[in-house]
């Protein structure tokens, strides 16, 4: 392993553990309260140790003296540095030494809202509660640095508090000091042509033409999906039923608990009962909840009131900052009701009271989040909440209320619920079950239940979901493809054929009809229709949402060894998103296609017309193909999957569990057996960093079966063991697998590849579902199964210059002992001329020779050479695609 792979695999080790340390954060929201100081005062002195002009290590040194006559608290001062970041990376904040221990020091990066040509970001640098004070005359010495994670320059000639001169400490007034927030020293940078902020008009709010995506009225009595800080929430009556915070003493809220893409808005009617004595004191809205506190995006947006002021404001949570965005007069009256409106698209935050616009800001500290009423110094009652949503890619999260309820997955649920609506997938939560007294949002009772419930959804607006966990608590639906079939065949795609037209009464006009036909009622679907004649009818489904399911109890059956694996395939979800693909550039553009004796021809040419070669070269740079009678074996698959792949396909057959891999220990004439040896617990015993896929196709029959469907008997089910899992789980890289759940056959295409360079995951698998359904009804779309996140995005591009392939048919070549041996190698590239490729044979047996000039393997075996003899070939074009194969030639 070179360096730049360590320090990668070291940082995304570093990161897991960090993440995994987040997740176990529990969730709060303590607002900080402020006095503004005034009358402060002190001098700041400043240089630049480093003053290259370009360096890829920034380093301010302070000296702040306190020329006042009283003491100043440090946790109260901030300090900043403003410069320009240029290249956009995450950035790390070290205190080499201070007078006061660099314990006490803190570094935060600030992305800034008004940006100059000389500044889009500042460096503040904050005091630990432990860092004591400066008395009047007192000097404090602070000398830090900071760099980008790859470690790219900073132009430090195009930042505004660079001191390109002083060697030592000067005065210096474009660095900034703050006292809870007041400017006490220094000039922030100005942009040289401000644009004019519009006055804010009084335009009534539109009536919304669309539902609210979320209302609350409180008349049932109960605040169910609020979570409270304080006991001091309760749903009370006046007039009519109304959520009351009892207290005007301290800072109270309560926030619903589901998570909201970035351009939403929320109304609230409220009333001030009475304030409270302390001089802080606010009634309002909180947007865009980020709780994950050691994240620079974590904080949230305050639409707050006082009695004589509207705010926009925001906390964030790193800096323990409350910064007021923008305010304006306004006088509020106890004991009348008024309504707020909160609306936050893009970086555009928007404030209403009684329907008119009265604030209007621009930041983008945070993009997404929850929403909550707050109340502060001031008992307030609240009522009518409604929530509107723009986003269009809604999204349902389902947990099975067993695997919630243990208490372990929540942070980790709540982090994944964030990424996704940072991604613009608009969220809720629902815990379901269909065990009897199990505590669930939804107590449901069968798969036409469940089903009923993801409906209300998608009337709502919801384009997809992903199942979280198992049966019990998720039903599971079955299907049958063929009246003559006598199999239960198990199928999430159910869930997602939302609506389906069907001709019921024969009239030759379809009708609209919401679930599939259990026609003789024995709970298994049928993908046909009994005519009047006896004959049958193929019935037209269609999966409208897209769908996902991550579901640990194919690994183990404890529930908390569930749990515990769903955390943490969770973080490997987060570190994915956070810092990208942890394999090497080529690895990231390299598939591997394993094709078993059975499907072999698959490379050349397949049933749907589109062979392996084809399918593939137009969406990697990088592909191998084992595709060989003898070279496909347990031990060369094996190591295949530790070698590295993006996208790696095992084409066999195959059972939950394992998988059939044909073997011709005596060539392909001689005697064939199946070896079944790699199966779930060998890939457990390769250890947990392999296979080296982010994206596993496992097309083996049965490969993906989550559940054993007791075939021909009344028993219940049970889940059961499957490979799809375990890739998923117990491997480091795996981000998603697609498998097969019955004996069934299809494949995917080349379109389907070419929609994973712009569409999620569970798009493409939608879109691919039902292409292939439509053009094979009764066939055998249904049992595929999407495991994993299906709104992940795994961007695999398309690349401009096409792989070059080879096209010779391998299988069954044989040679004799003691004569010349020869073969011509056959090469094809859609887009680069022949002369221009470059084929070469890196693996031949002892005394075999190859012509590069000719392309042709030259070799007399020898009589010790009896048996399987081992070739690979290889070609590179001239962009440096490269095309892999191994095969076997049989010595007799």
């Amino acid at each position: 392993m070179n360096y730049r792979d360590m320090q990668k695999k070291t940082l995304f080790i570093l990161s897991a553990l960090l993440i995994f340390c987040q997740l176990t954060a529990a969730f709060s929201i303590i607002p900080t309260t402020y006095s503004y100081a005034a009358g402060d005062s002190l001098k700041v002195e400043f240089y630049n140790q480093v003053v290259s002009p370009t360096t890829a290590s920034v380093s301010p040194c302070f000296k702040i003296t306190n020329t006042g006559s009283s003491t100043i608290n440090l946790s109260d001062l901030k300090l900043r540095y403003y410069y320009s970041v240029d290249i956009m990376d995450s950035q790390t904040f070290y205190c080499d030494w201070s007078s006061i221990g660099s314990t006490n020091i803190t570094g935060t990066f600030i992305n800034m809202i008004d940006r100059v040509p000389t500044a889009d970001y500042y460096l503040e640098i904050g005091f630990a509660p432990t860092a004591g004070v400066i008395a009047p005359g007192g000097v404090v010495e602070i000398k830090g640095r900071f760099n980008k994670a790859g470690w790219t320059n900073y132009t430090q000639t195009n930042d505004y508090s660079f001191n390109s001169t002083a060697s030592n400490y000067v005065q210096w007034d474009m660095v900034t000091a703050y006292i809870k927030d007041a400017l006490v020293w220094g000039t922030p940078p100005q942009d040289p042509n401000p644009t004019p902020i519009p006055t804010p008009t009084s335009t009534p709010t539109p009536t919304p033409t669309a539902n609210y995506f979320y209302e609350d009225n409180f008349e049932d009595s109960i605040d169910d999906g609020w979570k409270r800080a304080s006991s001091s929430w309760s749903v009370v009556s006046d007039g009519s039923k109304v959520y009351k915070n009892q207290t005007n003493t301290g800072v109270s809220y309560s926030v619903i608990d589901r998570m909201y893409a970035g351009d939403s808005t929320m109304e609230v009617k409220f009333k001030v009962n009475s304030w409270g004595t302390s001089s802080d004191k606010a009634v309002g809205i909180l947007s865009r909840i980020q709780d994950n506190r050691s994240s620079s995006e974590a904080g949230y947006y305050m639409f707050v009131v006082d009695s004589g002021k509207l705010y926009i404001k925001k906390k964030a949570y790193l800096s323990s900052n409350v910064t007021v965005v923008k305010s304006v007069s306004q006088t509020i009256s106890t004991g009348t009701w008024y309504t707020l409106k909160a609306e936050v698209s893009g970086n555009t935050l928007k404030l209403y009271l009684n329907g008119t616009l009265k604030l209007t800001a621009t930041d983008e500290s945070f993009s997404s989040g929850k929403f909550g009423v707050y109340s502060e110094g001031a008992i307030a009652s609240f009522d009518n909440v409604k929530i509107t949503e723009n986003d269009e890619n809604r999204f349902l999260v389902i947990v099975g209320s067993s695997l919630y309820n243990t208490g372990l997955i929540d942070a980790s649920l709540t982090t994944y619920q964030q990424d996704i609506a940072n991604e613009g997938w608009a969220n809720t939560l629902i815990k379901v079950s269909s065990i009897s007294g199990v505590t669930s949002d939804y107590d449901i009772t069968d798969c036409q239940s469940l089903k009923s419930v993801i409906r209300d959804y998608y009337e709502k607006g919801y384009m997809g979901f992903v199942i979280v966990g198992s049966y019990p608590d998720i039903p599971v639906a079955y299907w049958r493809p063929h009246s003559g079939d006598d199999r239960k065949l198990i199928t999430d795609y159910y869930y997602a054929d939302i609506v389906g037209y069907v001709d019921s009464d024969n009239d030759g006009i379809k009708e609209l009809v919401y679930d599939w036909f259990d026609l003789d009622g024995d709970g298994i679907f049928e993908a046909y229709k009994k005519n009047a004649d006896g004959s049958e009818t193929p019935l037209m489904t269609e999966a409208e949402m897209i769908y996902g399911r991550i579901d640990a109890a194919g690994i183990t059956s404890d529930i908390i060894e569930q749990a515990q694996l769903t955390n943490a395939y969770f973080s490997k979800l987060s570190l994915f998103r956070v810092y990208g693909s942890n394999m090497t550039e080529e690895e990231y553009n390299s598939a591997f296609s394993f094709l078993d004796s059975d499907w072999r021809n698959w490379k050349y040419s397949s049933y749907d017309n589109s062979s392996r070669y084809n399918v593939l070269k137009a969406a990697f740079k990088n592909l191998k193909f084992v595709a060989d009678d003898v070279a496909t074996t347990v031990e060369k698959l094996e190591k295949e999957l530790r070698n590295g792949y993006y996208f790696a396909e095992v084409i066999t057959h195959g059972e939950s569990d394992w998988i059939q891999i044909h073997e011709y220990p005596n060539g392909i004439d001689g005697y064939r057996y199946y070896n079944n040896d790699f199966n779930a617990d060998k890939l457990l015993s390769m250890g947990y960093t392999v296979p080296r896929a982010h994206y596993i196709h496992s097309y083996g029959c049965n490969t993906s079966q989550y559940m054993d469907p007791m075939y021909g008997s009344n028993e219940s089910p049970k889940v059961i063991p499957n490979m799809g899992a375990t890739y998923l789980f117990r491997s480091y890289y795996t981000m998603n697998v697609t498998g097969v759940c019955a004996s069934v056959w299809s494949n995917l295409d080349e379109q389907y590849f070419r929609d994973l360079s712009s569409m999620s995951i569970g798009e493409a698998f939608k879109d691919w579902a039902n292409r292939w359904y439509s053009s094979h009804l009764c066939s055998d779309v249904p049992p595929y199964v999407l495991l994993g996140d299906p709104t992940l995005k795994h961007f695999i591009e398309t690349p401009s210059n096409k792989c070059p392939c080879i096209t010779n048919n391998f299988n069954g070549l044989k040679a004799k002992a003691g004569q010349l041996f020869t073969l011509n190698l056959n090469v094809i590239d859609a887009d680069s001329p022949n002369s221009s490729i470059n084929v070469v044979v890196p693996v031949m047996p002892e005394g075999a020779t190859y012509n590069s000039s000719l392309r042709r393997i030259s070799w007399t075996p020898s009589l010790d050479q009896k048996g399987i003899c081992n070739f690979t070939v290889k070609a590179t074009d001239s962009s440096g695609n490269v095309f892999t194969e191994d095969f076997t030639v049989y010595v007799e």
